[in-house]
């Protein structure tokens, strides 16, 4: 087996300490299993970078061949490894509580992640993106957060310290 320590030259580690503020509505393949996970967090990333520099690109192909050098891919020949490596780290004052999804109706109740509830997430990247994901993670913070019905303000997140 071959080592390539090439790839492990110029990374850095970035972390965010979090705290939730409304109910975050997750789950992984259990939808009934509250979860905060990763791939939940890379998603929103993908989103957000999408929005943000698709218009930097002269068609689809140029923008989904960047992001996938960036977030990795799974695309025939251009398949690619993630530039991102993302990790939940120290959940702590976790509680999963039933919410109603619609507030003002009692019979759509699931289970959330409950508000007071801390984490922390690890990223591992390049260092000339370092700046790029933690700018779109404090974006997300700010307009939207993570899991269901983030457009009604359920899944905000506050950013303790970076």
């Amino acid at each position: 087996m071959e080592f390539f320590v090439e790839r492990y030259k110029n990374r850095e580690e970035l972390t965010f300490e979090c705290e939730v503020i409304t109910p975050m509505f997750l789950s992984g393949a259990d939808p009934n299993q509250v979860e905060l996970r990763a791939a939940s967090i890379k998603g929103a990333l993908r989103f957000w970078w999408r929005a943000i520099v698709g218009q930097r690109y002269r068609n689809i192909e140029e923008m989904k061949e960047a992001e996938g050098k960036i977030f990795g891919s799974t695309n025939g020949k251009n398949q690619n490894a993630s530039e991102v490596k993302i990790a939940v780290k120290k959940v702590s004052n976790f509680i999963a509580n039933d919410y109603p999804m619609l507030p003002h109706r009692d019979r759509a109740i699931k289970k959330s992640i409950s508000p007071t509830t801390k984490f922390e997430i690890e990223f591992e990247i390049a260092k000339e993106k370092k700046e790029d994901i933690k700018n779109l993670f404090i974006l997300i913070s700010l307009l939207c957060g993570f899991g269901k019905r983030q457009r009604r303000g359920f899944g905000s997140f506050n950013i303790n310290k970076i």
